[in-house]
């Protein structure tokens, strides 16, 4: 209902042979309505003050009714944090509610052949109908649907985000080589190849942070980059908490991060830490 004067009864007619319904003062539009509609001269100026009402009143909706309008999230994935974790700190983050399905091997065997690329995690949204596969591309999926800026509010700043992400996916090779070593002479060398990589992971973020203003890895704000690196951290004090002891930068960004909103909740009851 928009409220209208017009400038006589001819001009009312012609309203009404154009399919436009009239009723005591008020024109009658549906959400199809042309957005010329707003430039008619026959408009009254409370027209637009009313549609500032909605906008402000649609701003202060709560987080439950926000929550509602994303549609149904369930991600599947092992017991373990593994590829997942990141997906999952992402959906904490931004408070949004996700059905956190932990399948058995042999579960997963029955459901294998139905998944994309026969691999996990996978993300399946309004009951199945919506599926992705692949842990980068449904983190960058979130990201990007989530969080305005999330991915990086520049070109510049989002490519440098990915940057980050697939430095840290490196480091899964090498820490699932040591996890799922054989025997001791196997983790021997899987060891030295996990120290390698987390030497040289180290290093680098901790190059970037130094010449970081905000204390974020991309720019002057968080980003989904900075989920992937805290990650990388915690993943390398599981295995060799003694490669990060001496790096203060690395411990004050770790602490940083774990205490963002939505993060510092999950983390204190899944991630016990004794770095800090």
């Amino acid at each position: 209902l928009i409220p209208m004067v017009t400038k006589g009864k001819k001009e009312k007619e012609r309203m009404e042979r154009g399919g436009w319904q009239m009723r005591r003062g008020l024109l009658l539009v549906s959400h199809n309505t042309d957005p010329w509609i707003r430039q008619l001269p026959f408009l009254r100026r409370s027209s637009s003050v009313s549609s500032r009402r909605e906008i402000h009143s649609g701003e202060r909706r709560s987080m439950s009714e926000r929550r509602m309008s994303h549609p149904k999230y369930r991600l599947v994935y092992f017991d373990a944090e593994g590829r997942a974790e990141c997906i999952r700190l992402i959906f904490h983050h931004f408070k949004i509610y996700f059905e956190d399905t932990r399948l058995t091997a042999a579960e997963w065997e029955k459901k294998k052949p139905s998944a994309p690329f026969e691999s996990l995690p996978i993300l399946e949204m309004d009951n199945g109908k919506k599926v992705i596969a692949d842990s980068v591309a449904i983190a960058r999926y979130l990201s990007k649907t989530l969080g305005e800026g999330f991915l990086g509010k520049t070109k510049l700043d989002a490519a440098r985000g990915d940057m980050f992400v697939y430095a840290t996916t490196d480091l899964y090779g090498p820490g699932m080589g040591v996890k799922f070593a054989k025997d001791e002479g196997t983790k021997k060398d899987a060891m030295t190849k996990f120290d390698d990589a987390a030497k040289k992971y180290v290093r680098n973020v901790e190059k970037h942070l130094k010449a970081s203003k905000s204390g974020f890895v991309v720019g002057e704000y968080m980003t989904w980059a900075d989920i992937f690196v805290m990650y990388g951290i915690h993943c390398i004090e599981q295995i060799d908490a003694g490669l990060l002891k001496k790096h203060k930068s690395i411990l004050h960004y770790y602490e940083k991060i774990r205490s963002q909103d939505g993060i510092k909740e999950y983390v204190e009851d899944k991630w016990p830490t004794e770095l800090l």
